[in-house]
């Protein structure tokens, strides 16, 4: 890496390994230094904060935005993969952030050093993993409960259709509030296609 460091934070994003704040034997760094393998260079920037603070945390949201969490300064934003950063103090502490957490609904979860966890949405959710039925499960019944993982999102949209782009809806629930659906109506020893839309304060989620 370009800058030697020790006592540093470590972490691989989309690919890229990313050398994070430390000590470079006088200063506290506020650097952060990604390398990309595909093309075998790396990337140095600054989080701008003079030298003040040291990175202690990063973490990627589901819209691919960086987060860093530092010492004394709170929780810095980067939206263009590290190559720019900017201070995102609505919502979370000017203060010591000793870990960052991203849920799939879209949350940030930001640790401080008094034990005090802050969090703010930051992005609309990831797709909801779908339970049950599995693929290839027979409808043998007109009853059929449709499961999935409830991601911390707000609401839920249940799709049910007879091809798999789903030109041909035929059941539709929108404002679902958890993570089951019970659905009748369904045509025995048919074949039908379903997925689910998460949606939270920021909009809708991919299906």
């Amino acid at each position: 890496m370009p800058i030697a460091r020790g006592q540093l934070t470590s972490s691989v994003i989309n690919g890229k390994s990313y050398a994070i704040g430390g000590w470079d034997g006088s200063a506290v760094l506020d650097t952060v230094e990604a390398y990309d393998p595909a093309t075998d260079t790396w990337t140095t920037k600054t989080l701008g904060t003079a030298g003040e603070t040291a990175i202690v945390a990063l973490e990627r949201d589901a819209s691919d935005q960086i987060f860093a969490g530092t010492i004394g300064h709170g929780v810095y934003r980067s939206s263009n993969h590290g190559l720019t950063w900017t201070s995102d103090a609505e919502g979370f502490p000017t203060a010591t952030v000793t870990s960052l957490e991203s849920s799939l609904g879209g949350i940030l979860y930001a640790g401080t050093l008094g034990g005090v966890v802050y969090y703010k949405t930051t992005s609309v959710p990831e797709p909801p993993f779908l339970f049950s039925p599995s693929d290839g499960t027979p409808i043998q019944t007109d009853g059929v409960a449709f499961t999935w993982a409830a991601n911390q999102a707000i609401t839920y949209r249940l799709q049910i259709a007879t091809d798999s782009l789903f030109n041909l809806v035929q059941y539709e629930a929108a404002a679902i509030t958890g993570g089951a659906d019970s659905v009748s109506g369904i045509w025995v020893d048919s074949t039908y296609y379903w997925r689910v839309q998460a949606t939270n304060e920021l909009g809708n989620g991919a299906w």
